[in-house]
């Protein structure tokens, strides 16, 4: 191949590049990482709870607020812990209807602050 096209040849691809335009410019498209369905997994045993508040202890385990208790999640198995009757005999509620974990609030030095409302 003759020299000159080769010089041409390059000239053009270093030049071309300057002249060409987008007919929009580009604009990435961000997804939602809360959004990724690879983040979430259904458990079919918290689904059944009607669960109001969830908050994550120190320890990583899991506090859901639900009617009629709280639940503790430790990645391996689910405890349920009612509300009590000596808890509830403290606080005045409708004893026809039953109490619910509004907010479950974990605390840095290990406690659990609930607020349980009934009516």
């Amino acid at each position: 191949m003759p020299l000159w096209i080769q010089y041409s040849v390059l000239w053009l691809s270093l030049l071309l590049p300057l002249f060409c335009e987008a007919v929009k410019p580009y604009q990435p498209r961000l997804a939602d990482p809360v959004l990724e369905p690879w983040r979430w997994r259904e458990m079919e045993e918290l689904g059944e709870l009607d669960i109001l508040s969830i908050d994550e202890a120190k320890d990583g385990a899991m506090w859901f607020g639900c009617i009629g208790g709280l639940v503790r999640y430790d990645g391996h198995e689910i405890e349920r812990i009612p509300f009590d009757d000596d808890l509830l005999s403290r606080v005045r509620h409708d004893h026809n209807r039953s109490p619910w974990g509004k907010n479950v609030l974990c605390l840095r030095e290990g406690g659990l602050l609930a607020v349980v409302e009934n009516g």
